[in-house]
């Protein structure tokens, strides 16, 4: 049921020293690993490099589901081993030739999600609405922790279910990323989320899995 559900653990999140074990439970529970991608220019964090995320996949080989918050993304994505069944986030506001790197990730077999910073408007996918796979919704902005979800993101969720049923995308992917929580996620869902990032609002304590959190968020689904 889980995996169904759409939840994704974030690597960013977890006690590096905890990590292999970790991976276990990941792979019992969940289809994709979310693995950040910062390189300290697009968003402060420096995180997950290519042999990290590669390392990972041969401990579980699990689909993994990137989110690439660099700048310049279509010289570092071919530094990972992107195959079939992976799901690829790149944040709009840094590309330059969207349709040409969306191509090229398709021709890898994988999907593509535009990620989106909570100031940035729906209107930069207009042309790219039938290129993409989904929808990619930062609730806080990249990189920074501690943040609460912007209110007024709720409502870019529920904008964006209600666009791609205008457009016939019934089956778009819209992904919440950021503050992922027991008191958000009833909203999110019901605004049309069915993907969620799980961190430490609904996995984590001090970088351990807390199977309590866990339990707390997976009983409203």
């Amino acid at each position: 049921m889980l995996k169904q559900n759409g939840f994704m653990p974030s690597v960013m999140c977890s006690n590096m020293r905890s990590l292999e074990m970790d991976m276990v439970f990941y792979q019992e529970h969940f289809s994709y690993l979310h693995i950040d991608v910062c390189d300290g220019h697009f968003c402060p964090n420096i995180a997950a490099g290519p042999d990290i995320a590669n390392a990972l996949r041969k401990i579980a080989p699990m689909q993994m589901d990137y989110h690439f918050m660099t700048t310049e993304p279509e010289k570092i994505i071919p530094l990972f081993e992107i195959r079939s069944g992976d799901q690829v986030s790149i944040q709009i506001e840094t590309l330059t030739a969207p349709s040409v790197l969306i191509r090229k990730l398709h021709d890898k077999g994988a999907d593509v999600l535009l990620a989106l910073k909570p100031a940035t408007p729906l209107s930069v996918l207009e042309y790219l609405w039938e290129d993409i796979d989904g929808v990619n919704v930062m609730m806080i902005e990249p990189g920074y922790g501690k943040q609460i979800a912007q209110e007024k993101v709720f409502r870019k969720i529920a904008d964006i279910r209600d666009e791609a049923a205008r457009r016939g995308l019934y089956r778009l992917k819209i992904q919440v990323d950021g503050n992922v929580s027991t008191q958000h996620v009833k909203k999110m869902k019901k605004n049309g989320a069915n993907q969620f990032v799980l961190g430490t609002s609904a996995l984590f304590t001090d970088g351990y899995i807390d199977m309590k959190k866990y339990s707390g968020f997976t009983e409203i689904f």
